[in-house]
């Protein structure tokens, strides 16, 4: 995290050969002067008539070093907005996304730190709200202008209720001895390709003071978080380390004003890309999060069947789809497809109106995939997903991108999971407990569908995963480390081997091309097909919407991303972390 530090010295005459200099008192040097405010001082936050405009990034940080005047504990209800938020999108009316939702979250402060309690989707159960929120930690300060005020600021997303974007957004406000401002909200960036905008807005915020024991173990939980982090260094690091490593490979072909953050893991260090002047970067890089969009497919789905398979066996990509779930027990059309066809994309269906396409890609594309986006509870995802017909093969065979594949397998392995657990079990909570956390990663925010008779809903896992660049960088350790965390096995060995394209794993073709052939897909993970000086491998890879990516080089390092351009190269990328191994 960059702290903005400014410092105005008192310039001394240079000290010479000159006699004075002998006999002159030495001067003393004042101490140096803090900067002042400009953006979002004092006055303006606790002044409900001051006009709402956009500031620079560093704003939301720090102007010196001084500590919070006291800690912030309580609970903080975050109500109407001011006036109207400000987007300069104009699709912000027509998808009614103006609304923004209100909600109320407690905090406490660790160590400099405000981290709040629920760090989860908080889910707006309002119908005419577009949006969800998740909460991160952010840092309290106090600042000699203020007079006797202190300072809080923190990460946010606005994370839209159907489609996985997300606005990244950094909210700020002062308080003392139970006085809080309004609250300043401003979006700094998006992962969202279709909805590009700037917002700001002013929120009322009311505090409610008070300590509680819950406050000792979510300080305890942050602290041992912060431990569990990776060190960071900065991604030139490498240039200036390994002879002929490429920098600008890492931007070739991307648009970098979309590039939200991108770094290298190599031997357990994150190196991270600079990509924005310190005035205009993300004030809270560590805790900075995304919408995975089809990330998820990999990181949700697919590590949760090689836990499973860890767990109970392997024979668990031959179960049967509609053994598990009721909806389609009378569907012939899917009497045959497992759940490992669903992983791999290749269950042998499609909808009506892309059967006679040779090579449809994506089923997004398609306006009954709309229509089953724009449906809210699972019940009806269920019915829409499930009418399909036959393309002409077995299941298996062909690959047909199918998000709504992937939302009957988690609804299917949900069921499952019940029949061996309890029907209280929720593959949510199995991937949290049985993937996540092991490996560090303590907070997961996870898209469901949304029931209106206020029923949790069922994790879809085609979208909807919010990780932060920290969390995909352990979900790439796992995986170099072949499924092994600090030495227990967490994923199924030949499962994950056949996953990543060891051996004689091929996957399926995708008719998506690359320098070296077709790229394939297996198990829910993208395969890059490489050759270069004699050697041929499949590169296996994650891929989101918008260019998210998380590739990984067999036997060396790895690349992730979270890009929001629709950009997808990855191999100038490739042929570097191939001089690192």
């Amino acid at each position: 995290m960059r702290t903005l530090a400014v410092v105005l010295c008192l310039l001394l005459p240079a000290a010479g050969p000159d006699a004075r200099a002998q006999t002159e008192p030495a001067q003393t040097r004042p101490a140096p002067t803090q900067p002042k405010r400009t953006e979002l001082t004092r006055a303006e936050l606790l002044d409900p008539e001051s006009k709402v405009v956009e500031v620079h990034a560093r704003a939301f940080l720090p102007i010196g070093k001084a500590q919070a005047r006291e800690r912030f504990e309580g609970s903080l209800d975050f109500g109407a907005v001011r006036g109207q938020a400000k987007f300069g999108n104009p699709l912000a009316k027509k998808w009614k996304l103006r609304r923004l939702p209100l909600w109320r979250a407690s905090f406490t402060s660790v160590d400099g730190y405000l981290v709040p309690f629920e760090r989860e989707l908080i889910v707006d159960q309002s119908s005419d709200c577009a949006w969800n929120l998740v909460l991160s930690p952010g840092r309290i300060w106090s600042e000699k202008s203020d007079h006797g005020w202190s300072r809080a600021s923190f990460p946010l997303l606005l994370a839209n209720k159907l489609t996985n974007g997300c606005l990244e957004c950094v909210a700020t406000f002062v308080y003392k001895s139970g006085k809080v401002s309004d609250l300043h909200l401003q979006v700094l960036e998006e992962t969202w390709p279709e909805f590009s905008t700037s917002m700001t807005a002013r929120l009322r915020l009311t505090w409610q003071s008070r300590s509680m024991p819950e406050h000792e173990v979510v300080r305890k939980d942050f602290r041992k978080e912060l431990a569990t982090m990776l060190p960071r260094a900065r991604l030139s690091d490498l240039a200036d380390e390994h002879r002929g490593f490429d920098l600008a490979a890492f931007s070739r072909g991307l648009r970098l004003s979309h590039l939200r953050q991108a770094a290298v893991l190599h031997r357990g260090t994150l190196y991270v890309q600079d990509l924005r002047k310190p005035a205009e970067a993300f004030p809270f890089p560590r805790f900075q999060r995304h919408g995975a969009y089809s990330l998820t497919k990999s990181m949700g789905l697919g590590l949760a069947m090689l836990r499973l398979a860890e767990l109970y066996g392997p024979e668990i990509y031959q179960a049967k789809l509609v053994d598990h779930i009721d909806a389609g027990k009378h569907r012939k059309a899917w009497a045959s497809v497992r759940f490992g066809d669903c992983l791999d994309m290749a269950t042998g269906l499609d909808w009506p109106d892309r059967t006679g396409d040779d090579k449809p890609r994506y089923d997004e594309d398609c306006p009954r995939f709309r229509k089953w986006l724009l449906a809210w509870g699972r019940d009806k995802k269920l019915g829409l997903a499930l009418d399909q017909q036959s393309i002409g093969t077995d299941p298996g065979r062909v690959f047909r991108y199918q998000t709504v594949a992937s939302f009957l397998l988690a609804t299917a392995l949900t069921d499952w999971l019940q029949k061996k657990r309890g029907k209280t079990t929720d593959l949510g909570d199995f991937l949290r407990d049985e993937v996540f956390a092991p490996i560090g990663i303590q907070h997961m925010p996870i898209m469901r569908t949304i029931e209106t008779d206020g029923r949790r809903g069922q994790v879809i896992l085609g979208y909807g995963l919010y990780p932060s660049l920290e969390d995909l960088a352990h979900v790439a350790l796992l995986l170099q480390d072949e499924g092994v965390w600090k030495g227990h096995r967490l994923l199924h060995k030949a499962s994950l081997e056949r996953a990543l394209y060891r051996g004689r794993a091929q996957g399926l073709p995708t008719s998506v091309p690359s320098p070296a052939g077709e790229i394939r897909y297996l198990a829910s993970f993208w395969g890059l097909p490489f050759r270069s000086r004699g050697e041929t491998f499949i590169a296996p890879y994650m891929s989101g919407h918008g260019g998210n990516a998380l590739l990984l080089v067999p036997g060396g390092p790895a690349y992730l991303r979270f890009l929001d351009s629709s950009q997808y190269q990855l191999v100038p990328m490739l042929h570097q972390l191939l001089k690192l191994r």
